[in-house]
């Protein structure tokens, strides 16, 4: 906290920003609100210390998920400051960082003119380029007047060649060269690896990539797989995940879920086995993902049995259904809520095609399963509801200390509050302040209207 204190003044001194690290709400793609951004205190002296020398650009090292990129956006929302992101593909040059061309555009242009569908006053000047170049990121911050943030993500890369490993390494070298004189930026050496794609897999961001070998395999009475490039899902990963939902060997259940209903815990399942399936659709091997599957699937139905106190033979009778999907018949775990005036809900696990789709559109692999309690908390509070009367506004909450506490002795009618409650499985309710005072007074609350 000193480092920080003593950077602060040296800041203020020399009339610089300075990044405090206040907790920030930052939104994702779906424009859905994240929890709140708070980064530790050496990566607040990092950013300050970035501020400070102006000219070096900040690295930031770690695996995927662990708050790199949230990290630019909350520097520039807390110091009002824009924002640039840039996202490096495979297809991405380094000139896209600057601007790009849009020839398609031109083009169209040209053959309205050409078919006398426009005038040639009503298009702007043809030959004026400029109206068909797309600023990129460092472009927008090279024009701005006032200090940016860009963030460029990701800085990782695969090269392959054919060639002799004293040639991979003289590449390695001038890369590392290259970097150091033009972007003042440094080789990570535990990441910077040379491998024989053919005798053992290159692991890239969650990816096993080798090239295949094979005198067995024919097509056309020809060997056919012999040279080409592989990708598949790591026998780590699959274990790894496993490990997830397992102990000592065997599924168990997930007790962080079980004060969710029904409906939330299968939909969780559900996503996480989505986002494993969709990181993975370009493998070879996505099949392997049968065994991930099946232990999540027990530790489903295991958490359902603790949840309601039964075995897991009569949850698994109850809720494994044979559902109709766009890829035939398939046994899935579904649950329906059904909703007066409106289609059901339906909550369900399995029943996703494991089969290779190389046009798929790949999204971030996530690494870490966090319990889902909060998060739905926060989601009722931003709702700003109130789940007795349906106003909006002052949301409160209400405690009670256990669901027993809901029932009284010779009492069968239960006030509505406490209905909700026990139909949600809650020890927590939001309530307006209307209701809430009803509650503690004892007397009847508002009723929804639909």
């Amino acid at each position: 906290m000193e480092t920080m204190f003593n950077l602060k003044d040296l800041l203020e001194t020399n009339r610089k920003l300075f990044y405090e690290g206040n907790s920030i709400w930052l939104e994702d793609s779906q424009g859905n609100k994240l929890p709140p951004y708070l980064p530790s205190p050496k990566l607040v002296d990092a950013v300050n210390l970035s501020i400070f020398l102006e000219n070096r650009p900040l690295l930031l090292k770690g695996e995927p998920g662990c708050g790199k990129t949230r990290l630019a956006e909350a520097v520039a929302r807390e110091l009002g400051l824009d924002y640039y992101p840039w996202y490096i593909k495979s297809t991405t040059k380094a000139k896209d960082g600057l601007y790009t061309y849009d020839a398609v555009a031109r083009l169209y242009d040209v053959q309205l003119v050409s078919v006398d569908k426009q005038s040639e006053s009503q298009v702007k000047d043809l030959n004026n380029l400029n109206q068909y170049i797309r600023k990129g990121p460092l472009g927008h911050a090279f024009e701005n007047e006032k200090r940016t943030v860009v963030l460029i993500d990701e800085d990782d890369f695969l090269l392959g060649f054919t060639g002799s490993l004293q040639e991979a390494r003289e590449i390695k070298e001038k890369l590392k060269l290259f970097l150091a004189e033009k972007l003042q930026l440094e080789l990570s050496p535990e990441k910077t690896l040379i491998t024989h794609a053919k005798n053992e897999a290159a692991n890239f961001l969650g990816y096993d990539i080798l090239v295949q070998h094979s005198d067995n395999k024919h097509t056309n009475g020809r060997r056919s797989i012999n040279g080409n490039v592989a990708l598949r899902i790591p026998a780590s990963f699959i274990e790894e995940k496993c490990a997830l939902y397992m102990k000592n060997g065997k599924p168990i259940h997930r007790p962080e879920l079980i004060n969710d209903d029904n409906f939330t815990i299968v939909n969780i399942y559900q996503s996480e086995y989505r986002g494993y399936v969709q990181y993975y659709s370009l493998a070879q091997n996505i099949a392997w993902l049968q065994k991930l599957q099946w232990v999540m699937g027990s530790s489903l139905m295991k958490t359902l049995a603790y949840k309601h106190k039964t075995s897991v033979a009569k949850i698994s009778a109850k809720y494994y259904k044979t559902v109709k999907l766009p890829h035939g018949l398939r046994k899935c775990v579904e649950i329906t809520v059904p909703r007066d005036g409106k289609k059901p809900l339906v909550a369900r696990f399995g029943g996703i095609q494991l089969k290779r789709n190389l046009k798929t559109t790949i999204e971030d692999l996530p690494t870490k399963r966090k319990p889902p309690f909060r998060n739905e908390l926060i989601k009722r509070l931003l709702a700003d509801e109130c789940e007795i009367c349906g106003a909006t506004g002052n949301i409160e909450v209400h405690h009670i200390r256990a669901l027993k506490d809901l029932k009284i002795k010779g009492k069968k009618d239960l006030p509505l509050w406490k209905q909700v409650m026990s139909a949600r499985r809650r020890k927590t309710l939001m309530v307006c302040p209307q209701c809430h005072d009803a509650i503690h007074a004892g007397k009847p609350t508002g009723k929804r209207i639909y």
